[in-house]
């Protein structure tokens, strides 16, 4: 169910602070981190596709320029100093493989090569240097291919396949690793407890989730002070509003 609404965690304190709602509905919202401000960018619903940046310390929210091509559930990511979308579904041709590119200093919209595969429900993650997405299957098939993109190259290669074919699932940090946690697999169409950690050649097991989660996409994780969170999703096909923490410091993996 797509919402207004959005919070802001204080993890010393383990409180949650309601924030002034977004001005439009969204979904699977694609976020990303750039120069201290979020940068939120989707379409749901009404067709809108502004992008907006918030800003984490007065939580005001500004409207930018808008998507070229509007899609919900796109893998996003900031990447090279600009907030990355892939995929995802157009509300007019369905699922899209286009990638899309948003500069904050320039407030202009790119379209680039697109992704090998068409579909939506994918994640997108930085890990040394390159730009990681995992579970873009065509209709949103749970997939086990993952494919990597250069800062310095402009093409889409494969990279080492995850051990557990999945979609919806969310990419996270640790300081050694890439984790691929959770999703919507095959065997478990409730959602995974799975968790892999890639560090840079093999996938590996990594402590499992509490429950089976499907995240959605990158925007439901987070790493702060050398812990991973892992906020909400679905499980057991009902929504979940927990939230769950990993210690991913130095050493941990």
């Amino acid at each position: 169910v797509p919402t207004k609404q959005w919070y802001v965690y204080t993890p010393g304190a383990k409180t949650w602070q309601a924030a002034p709602d977004l001005p439009v509905e969204r979904f699977a919202p694609a976020l990303g981190v750039i120069g201290g401000k979020i940068y939120l960018a989707e379409t749901y619903g009404e067709g809108v596709s502004t992008t907006y940046e918030i800003d984490p310390v007065t939580l005001a929210v500004t409207a930018k320029a808008p998507m070229p091509t509007g899609v919900s559930g796109p893998a996003a990511t900031a990447f090279d100093g600009k907030l990355w979308l892939i995929g995802g579904v157009d509300a007019v041709n369905g699922a899209s493989s286009v990638v899309q590119t948003y500069d904050p200093a320039t407030n202009a919209w790119v379209t680039i090569n697109s992704f090998p595969v068409a579909g939506s429900m994918g994640s997108a993650a930085v890990f040394g240097g390159s730009l990681y997405v995992c579970g873009i299957g065509p209709t949103s098939t749970p997939t086990d291919e993952v494919y990597r993109r250069h800062a310095s190259g402009d093409i889409w290669e494969p990279a080492t396949r995850l051990t557990k074919s999945r979609t919806a699932l969310s990419l996270g940090l640790s300081a050694t690793h890439l984790l691929a946690m959770g999703g919507s697999a095959l065997s478990a169409p409730l959602g995974t407890t799975a968790v892999e950690a890639f560090n840079g050649s093999l996938w590996q097991p990594a402590p499992p989730l509490p429950e089976p989660l499907i995240p959605w996409n990158s925007g439901g994780q987070a790493m702060v002070d050398d812990y991973l969170y892992v906020v909400g999703g679905a499980t057991r096909g009902a929504d979940s509003s927990n939230v769950y923490r990993l210690w991913v410091g130095s050493g941990a993996l």
